[in-house]
């Protein structure tokens, strides 16, 4: 199987010609270096859309490792990559050592912490509950944490043992008969595999999902209308059916 992209972004151009021979190698990975277009600062501005290009070609998930010298700015990048890829923040202090042991002992670090999240975390067929749009699935307030807390969770922050334990707990609430069931009573089967693909939208949690997957929502109540919210949180009412991808984004309906 092809390895998992970890991308290394933001880095001053100053710094990283004055170590143009240096190349991240991590076991297990293709690394990808995409470099800030400022020469003295660690910034992602000018060079974040390359960096996404990078990510949305990934058919086995991106994991952006970044420096942005400006921390007010980093809650756009992460709005970008939410629910999709993985970002980890950088600090500022590894470009003084970018280019030696240290910065490579570093990167290895927060890579095995990454390779640990793809095992134990990271979502690997559409059965899972990760792959559920939050905004449009209603569950209790300490069920509802499970995605911020998986796209959060890193050596710094939170701990994946607790994720584990949110998952099984959130399966023995909702999984019904083969398919997911909200609080609101809203079947969310599978098994939907139709509508037009798009590929921005296509990855979960750094899982490429299927073509045109989406989840078919009815209510558990045969011909019992119902409402459900998409991605922005607007409300929408429906007498039968809906289809609605992994990031609640509403596909058509009656």
């Amino acid at each position: 199987m092809e390895s998992p992209l970890l991308i290394l972004a933001g880095i001053p151009w100053a710094v990283f010609t004055r170590h143009r021979d240096f190349r991240l190698e991590l076991p297990g990975w293709r690394v990808v270096t995409v470099k800030s277009r400022s020469s003295r600062t660690a910034t992602l501005s000018k060079s974040w859309d390359g960096v996404l290009v990078e990510a949305n070609l990934a058919d086995y998930g991106a994991h952006i490792f970044a420096f942005h010298a400006c921390i007010d700015e980093r809650e756009r990048f992460e709005r970008d990559v939410y629910a999709r890829h993985r970002l980890v923040w950088l600090e500022k202090r590894l470009l003084s050592v970018y280019g030696e042991t240290a910065f490579q002992s570093e990167m290895q670090r927060l890579a095995d912490f990454e390779m640990t999240w793809r095992a134990r975390v990271r979502p690997c067929s559409v059965r899972e509950a990760l792959v559920l749009p939050e905004s449009s699935f209603s569950t209790n307030e300490a069920m509802a944490q499970v995605w911020e807390r998986a796209q959060r969770v890193s050596t710094t922050h939170g701990d994946i043992e607790s994720i584990e334990a949110l998952f099984n707990h959130f399966r023995q609430l909702h999984h019904k008969s083969g398919c997911w069931q909200d609080r609101k009573e809203l079947l969310f089967s599978y098994l939907g595999r139709h509508g037009a693909a798009d590929r921005y939208w296509q990855w979960k949690f750094t899982y490429l999902l299927p073509e045109r997957f989406h989840f078919d929502v009815r209510h558990s109540r045969p011909n019992q209308g119902f409402t459900i919210s998409d991605r922005d949180r607007v409300v929408h009412s429906f007498n039968l059916y809906t289809n609605v991808d992994a990031h609640g984004r509403i596909r058509g309906g009656h």
